[in-house]
């Protein structure tokens, strides 16, 4: 809708001046209305402002009582907290005294049942018949042992089997030493024979390996792969060797190389060596499980049979932890070796060699490309692995000793597909 307005005016004006005087009146008028409302406005402003601030006097006054009553909740909570805490800590402290009572009282009953064991085992070492057996494979073993560790470094074999809780023998290397006991049984080597190592091995502390050598047949219960280990306690460790006849200087050597990698990770406590990271790792984490038991022991209250019960399943539980750890920890050297010996060597004619210290070059580029340095400790590591991929007739040193490199017989690389290849483009004419 258009409304028509008829203004009279000057002659001399404008229609454009015309229509700016009619805004500018118009923009008056508007400024004029709001002027005569404002008042009104402002009165109800004013009333609304007066409630707000009489619901907000309100509102401090709930909050000042809303506080006042949740600090006097809070202070009655600490009272009862303090009085929760004195009576855990004598509940605490109850229960540890009978756990140490049930530790003792477990110690006694294991040291009897020990001494029993011990003294059937005594009796049956008397017999005429397992004398004269294991004299023969105690002769059969030290033979071996010679035969393959004769280019070792700083080795000897002391008899031990006159003297109590020795072992058969006494294996010295430049790392370390082991404790060896041989059976030439004509069935599986009894539980018996693992409970009598561990305990000559617990007798000599400054020995840190034992092997129990089985000539022909397997270890009972440790009898899933040719070599397996259990550990002792945190520090002694024993090494099962299963039917060593069947293949006695890839045993003996790979055993011997389980070890010294066991040693240097146990001796190592700089934290240079980021393989032995691995290990402390777990071994922290099964110490984690060790404190969180012993954490669940103290706050047992019930009988103490069951505590016994549970402190024996949890030092069980940590034997189990360490044998399961240490053996996925030898196997995953071993088989990083073996991949790469897989990957780049094979065998070949009677007249092919391969030298220790080509060897070695290319396996030190292969962990310098992985991100690992190549240290002395690898080096004697690998150059050990490879002494054991041939016979001792394939074996032939460069020098009057041991000490420097050696030839191979019987082996050569694999040859890369991709060697000297020569690539031609063809383009279209």
């Amino acid at each position: 809708m258009t409304t028509i307005f008829n203004i009279a005016g000057p002659s001399d004006i404008t229609v454009q001046e015309a229509e700016l005087a009619f805004k500018l009146g118009l923009q008056l008028i508007t400024e004029y209305k709001s002027i005569l409302i404002r008042p009104d406005i402002d009165k109800e402003l004013d009333a609304e402002r007066r409630e707000f601030e009489t619901k907000l006097l309100d509102k401090d006054k709930t909050m000042v009582e809303i506080k006042l009553f949740y600090e006097s909740q809070l202070q009655q909570s600490e009272k009862r907290m303090h009085t929760l805490e004195q009576r855990y800590e004598t509940r605490l402290q109850q229960t540890h005294e009978q756990h140490n009572k049930a530790l003792n009282a477990l110690g006694q009953q294991q040291h009897n049942h020990m001494q029993e064991k011990l003294n059937e085992i005594a009796a049956a070492l008397k017999s005429k018949s397992l004398q004269e057996t294991g004299t023969k494979g105690e002769r059969q073993f030290a033979d071996i042992a010679n035969s393959v560790f004769r280019d070792f470094d700083k080795y000897s074999l002391d008899d031990k089997h006159n003297q109590t809780a020795m072992g058969d023998f006494h294996m010295h290397f430049k790392q370390f030493s082991v404790l060896v006991d041989s059976k030439n049984y004509s069935n599986q080597v009894p539980s018996t024979e693992r409970v009598k190592i561990k305990r000559d091995l617990e007798a000599n502390p400054h020995i840190e390996f034992a092997w129990l050598v089985s000539l022909y047949t397997s270890v009972d219960k440790y009898d899933k792969y040719p070599i397996m280990v259990e550990w002792a306690n945190t520090k002694q460790c024993v090494v099962y060797i299963n039917n060593l006849n069947s293949n006695p200087e890839w045993l003996l050597r790979t055993a011997w190389y389980m070890c010294d990698m066991l040693h240097k990770m146990n001796a190592d406590h700089d934290g240079q060596n980021a393989e032995n990271e691995v290990l402390k790792t777990r071994i922290h984490q099964a110490f984690e499980n060790v404190r969180e038991a012993r954490k669940a022991v103290r706050e047992l209250n019930s009988n103490i049979n069951s505590q016994v019960k549970l402190v024996q399943s949890l030092d069980n539980r940590l034997q189990m932890t360490l044998n399961i750890e240490s053996q996925a920890l030898v196997e995953t050297g071993l088989a990083q070796l073996d991949a790469w010996w897989s990957a780049n060597v094979c065998a070949g004619p009677p007249q092919a060699v391969l030298v220790s210290s080509k060897l070695w070059t290319k396996y030190r580029q292969h962990l310098k490309q992985g991100g690992s340095n190549a240290t002395e400790e690898e080096k004697e590591r690998f150059l050990t692995y490879i002494k054991g991929k041939v016979g001792a007739s394939e074996l032939k040193f460069h020098g009057k000793t041991t000490a420097g490199a050696f030839d191979l017989h019987g082996l050569q690389w694999i040859q890369s597909e991709n060697s000297d290849a020569i690539k031609i483009q063809l383009n279209n004419v």
